[in-house]
């Protein structure tokens, strides 16, 4: 899942080790949950290590969080940082990249402030 510091603001995430404060710290850092770590790292720390994505794609591993739980919409084992122009989709015209052309496969969550009606927010 491509996501950016702003994810750990607006949803509670426990992390078990590493950067819990904006733990994207370049465009290669990456968080992944416990059960991807016992499963490509055993028991060691992963927090450090260099794990590749897409078999090409090297992103250093900067907090450890637990999975998320069964009722979730979200259902991620990695979460890489959106910076990364690697982890846009776009749409390719030769061997450029033309940024008009992003299509992006996402879900969007809304963080309301307190008090406000999403009724208010859907009427036409």
């Amino acid at each position: 899942m491509s996501v950016d510091n702003h994810f750990f603001e607006v949803f509670t995430i426990s992390f078990l080790s590493g950067q819990t404060s904006s733990p994207f710290r370049d465009i290669n850092s990456a968080v992944i949950t416990e059960s991807v770590s016992k499963l490509l790292f055993g028991d060691d720390n992963p927090i450090g290590k260099e794990i590749l994505v897409w078999g090409n794609v090297p992103v250093t591993i900067t907090g450890l969080i637990n999975d998320f739980p069964d009722n979730s919409s979200i259902t991620a084992g990695l979460l890489v940082n959106a910076e990364n122009d690697k982890f846009k989709l776009y749409q390719s015209i030769g061997d450029s990249r033309d940024l008009t052309t992003y299509r992006w496969l996402f879900q969007i969550y809304l963080q309301l402030k307190k008090n406000i009606s999403t009724m208010r927010l859907f009427r036409k």
